[in-house]
Formats: structure tokens, sequence, C-alpha cells
């Protein structure tokens, strides 16, 4: 498997993202692995998904007791904002730049909270620092302000100024984010300035229209995206703060707490909102719900964690939030101007599935055409050929998949034809001749 330094669409170099190449790389490797379909593109961040989870249970187990990390592992994998659209159940950086985060921020947890490791703690806080970093470059940086303050929360300033793990981890991340940046940018002399207005200039720009109100977050994680935990949030919140006494629990408030508003302060500020943006702040919203939740459980004797009755307290306080996660996200629900657009997408992936052949079929979208392209290259795979063109490419005696209204009335005005299928707005047009 060839490394690239380059990302391509269609023949040209790719402007519409300037992320860093790890995860297309880590896609690469599974695709060489899997081949080339919609599981190999999208299993690399339900893996990064899984182990966020993972780590989020090992972390709190770690630290205070099992119970407790049932329950924020139960929250986080029932959360919508986490396995749903553009998280960990599609083929999107976000879940990878989640998985590094929180790797990078358990470290600085057990940096600035232990005693044993640190130069260790340290060194690895900015290991992973620099792989989240190279999944999505700018967005990696949004908790640095939490950093700051936990290391000053802590008084650990001289410490971490004296400490042989900083600057060699130091080292690593600028050596780590040198390499993602300057390995595009000697074969894209623009890369940098790309970099730039697409991730940096979102901050004060509105891109493509994702100019949301400052409650935006608030309101996703209310109505939808953390609506079945909020509650228990902000008891979980409530009780570290009553239980602060506890140096572990203050520690816990003071990290989550600091970590969850410098990001959400940040992306709410910013002039840029898209829902998926707040997919870093999961875990530890689960981590401080779940302690609500297992203080809940805990008060009440019959339910004690350290009972057998325990697991199955947790399989039916979760079973109805996990049902819904699960339908949600099996059903995915999109609006309808979304499904409008994607119909065709649709209809390829429904047609491929049943055995059709495609071979010498055209497409014509005046939309995104990032997965009809997908599934041109997919196609390849078994030797069918399918084109994408747009009205000028459109020819007499072919097959065309057609959704958009506009080149439907121009096919229908031009060429005498036969409608061969439909699918909701698409239709499949057996073009005869010019009239």
């Amino acid at each position: 498997m060839a490394i690239i330094t380059l990302p391509y669409f269609c023949g040209n170099i790719d402007y519409l993202t300037s992320k860093p190449l790890l995860t297309r790389w880590i896609q690469m490797f599974s695709i060489t692995t899997l081949g080339y379909n919609e599981l190999a593109i999208r299993l690399p961040s339900a893996i990064a998904g899984i182990l966020t989870a993972y780590f989020v249970f090992a972390f709190i187990k770690k630290i205070s007791s099992v119970a407790w990390a049932w329950c924020a592992f139960c929250v986080l994998i029932t959360s919508i904002g986490f396995v749903h659209f553009h998280t960990a159940r599609t083929g999107e950086p976000d879940s990878v730049l989640t998985l590094f985060l929180f790797l990078s921020n358990t470290y600085l947890f057990y940096y600035a909270y232990k005693k044993e490791n640190r130069d260790q703690n340290i060194f690895l806080y900015f290991i992973f620092l620099g792989l989240a970093f190279g999944t999505k470059s700018i967005a990696a940086l949004l908790f640095i302000p939490a950093h700051i303050f936990i290391i000053l929360y802590q008084k650990k300033v001289k410490d971490i100024l004296l400490s042989k793990g900083f600057y060699l981890g130091l080292f690593a991340f600028l050596l780590i984010s040198a390499f993602f940046i300057l390995s595009r940018q000697f074969n894209d002399p623009a890369y940098i300035s790309s970099m730039l207005n697409n991730d940096i200039l979102r901050l004060t720009n509105a891109i493509e229209g994702h100019n949301e109100p400052s409650d935006f977050f608030f309101n996703n994680f209310y109505n939808s995206r953390f609506s079945c935990w909020v509650a228990f949030f902000l008891l979980g919140v409530f009780l570290l703060w009553h239980h602060r006494r506890k140096p572990k629990l203050k520690m816990v408030l003071a990290w989550s707490i600091s970590l969850i508003l410098s990001q959400l302060l940040i992306i709410s500020f910013s002039s840029t909102k898209l829902e998926w943006y707040d997919m870093p702040l999961y875990p530890y919203m689960a981590i401080v719900a779940g302690y609500g939740i297992y203080y809940c459980i805990k008060r009440l004797k019959y339910f004690n964690p350290n009972t057998i009755r325990f697991p199955f307290v947790i399989v039916l306080l979760f079973s109805i939030p996990l049902y819904f996660a699960i339908k949600q996200s099996m059903t995915n629900n999109r609006t309808e101007g979304e499904r409008k657009l994607e119909r065709v997408a649709d209809y390829l992936f429904m047609k491929e599935n049943e055995g059709f052949n495609f071979n010498n079929y055209y497409v014509s979208d005046d939309w995104y055409i990032g997965q009809p392209l997908f599934y041109k290259y997919k196609l390849k795979e078994d030797n069918q050929n399918l084109y994408l063109v747009d009205t000028t490419g459109i020819k007499p005696n072919t097959k065309l998949i057609v959704s958009d209204t506009a080149i439907k009335s121009y096919i229908m005005k031009k060429y005498n034809y036969v409608v061969s299928d439909t699918y909701y707005n698409v239709s499949v047009f057996d073009i005869k001749e010019n009239r």
C-alpha cells in the first residue's frame, strides 16, 4: 500500500478538505485488507468509537470503581451524539479525533493527579495530541485552554517546566505535526494557506452557510444528542462538587468540566457550527453523567453495586436508551432535503446489493458527486464501468440515472427516451435519440 501525500477528487487535488491525512491512511489500510466497500471505509471510525468507550471504562475503573465505569460506558454508547450521524457510525475523522484526544487528556489527568510515571504520562499526552492533530489539525487544539487550567489548578507549572518528559513530548508533538503538514505542503504549496482558510478562519467566518446561534450545541444536547442523560449530567456535576473534599473526585470534576467548557465555548462562539463538532465532548459528559447514575444506584441498598443484582440494574436502566440509540443509527434518519440529494447513492447501493449490473450506465447529478464516485470505483472492482457526466456528456443510446429536476427536464426536451426504473425522485432514462 503506497502512502499518499495528496488527496485527490475526480483527478484533481482535493481542496474541499484541508484535514491531515492520518484518517485516510487508516482507511486505505482498511480497504487494502477488506476490499473497496462501505465496511472498509466506515470500520476505522467504528473501531475508534468502540475503543473510546473501552478507554472511558478502563479510565474510571482505574481511578475509582467498576460500577461507575459501567455507568459511564453505557451513557457513552447510548448517547445519540456519539453513535449517530457523522460520528462513530460513519467514515469520518471525528471518531478517530475523539479517541486520540481522550487518550491525550487521560494521560494529562494521570500527570496532574498521580505522582508516579510523570515523565511517561506527559510524554504520552503529547504523542496522542500529535496524532489528534494528524487527524483534524486545529480541532485537536481546542482543549488547550483546559490543559493550561489543569496545570495551574494542580500547581504543576514548576514541575512541568523541570520535566524531561515535557520537553521530549513537546518535541515529539511538533515533529508529528510538522510531518503531517509538510508531507503535503512539499507536494502542494497551497496547502498551509488552504488549511488556515478552512480550519482557522471558520472560527470567524461561517463556512457554507453554517452560521447557527450561540446556543446551537446546548439545544442539540437537550433536544436529541444527549437528551437521555442531561438530568444525570447536571446531577453528576452537583454530586462531584458536593464530594469535592475527596481529592480524586475533585480532580475528576476540575478535569472533566474544564475540558467540556473549553471546547464547548470555542465551538459555540465560532462562526461555523456543525452538529458533529461536539463529538469530542461526549466521553467527559458520559463520565460526569455516569457518576450521577452510579451515586443514585449506590444509595439504593437493594441495588448495591457490590451485589449480584447490579448487572440487572444496569441492563434495566440502559436497555431503553440503547434501543433508541441503535434504532436511530440503523434507520439512518436524515432530513427530507438530505434524502432527496442522496437518492442516487441510495439507489446505487440498493441495486448493487441486489446484484444489478451497472456496466455502461451513466449518472448525471447537479449535487456533490462524492457518493456516486465511491460506487464508480467500487463497481470498477467488479469490472463494471459507471460513468459520471454533466449535461454535456449525455448522449443518445445511453442509460442515465438522474435525480435532479433540471437535468430531467433537459432530457425530456432534447431526447426520445423510456423510463426503465424509478426510485423516489430517481429516474433511470433509456435515452434513444435526439428529438
